[in-house]
């Protein structure tokens, strides 16, 4: 399991954490422990890596790095 500190992002979400499992990710992301097909508020969890989570909002993708 990977553990990182938070990393805040313009767009108003809080990338606490990633829980890594390669069958099971998960991130922490404003408090809320989510996974893939999860939404955050209107996004949804399209992939979780080690180091960032990417979100889609229906038109886009989102990135949120752990080492920004």
């Amino acid at each position: 399991m990977l553990f990182s500190a938070p990393v805040k992002t313009s767009i108003g979400f809080h990338l606490d954490g990633i829980i890594w499992d390669n069958r099971a990710p998960l991130a922490v992301i404003n408090d809320e422990v989510v996974g893939i097909g999860d939404k955050v508020g209107t996004n949804t969890i399209v992939e979780i890596r080690p180091d960032m989570v990417v979100l889609n909002d229906g038109t886009k993708n989102i990135e949120l790095n752990l080492n920004q």
